[in-house]
C-alpha cells in the first residue's frame, strides 16, 4: 500500500481526478469526500511542489464541500454561505501543513 501511496502514477491519477471534479458542476461535492483524504495523504508523502498541489486542491474541495454542506443545512444565509467554505479550505490547509511537518523523514522502513 505504501509503495502504491508514493507512486508517481498515482499522485497524477489523484491530482487529475480533483482537477476534474472541482472543474465539474458537483463533481467536487460528490467526489470529495473521497479525493481530500487522498490529497492528504499524497500531499504529506510528496516533495513540495507536489504537496503545495495537493494542498491548493485540498483547499479548493473543501471549500465546496463546506459550501454545499452549509447550503443544504441553512440555506443561503448570509454570511454563513461564504464564511464556512473560507474556514473548511483554511482548517484543511492546516491539516496538510501539520501532515508536512510531523512527518519525520526515515531512512529505512521500520518493520514494525
Amino acid at each position: 500500500m505504501t509503495r502504491l501511496m508514493a507512486s508517481p502514477i498515482t499522485q497524477l491519477v489523484v491530482v487529475a481526478a480533483s482537477l476534474l471534479a472541482a472543474a465539474s458542476m458537483g463533481g467536487g461535492f460528490l467526489a470529495g469526500v473521497v479525493l481530500v483524504p487522498m490529497l492528504v495523504v499524497l500531499g504529506a508523502r510528496a516533495g513540495r511542489v507536489a504537496a503545495a498541489v495537493d494542498a491548493l486542491l485540498a483547499a479548493v474541495l473543501s471549500a465546496e464541500l463546506g459550501w454545499a454542506a452549509t447550503y443544504v443545512t441553512v440555506g443561503a444565509q448570509q454570511p454563513l454561505i461564504w464564511l464556512a467554505p473560507i474556514v473548511a479550505a483554511l482548517l484543511t490547509a492546516a491539516v496538510l501543513v501539520r501532515a508536512r511537518v510531523v512527518r519525520a523523514p526515515t531512512a529505512a522502513p521500520s518493520p514494525w
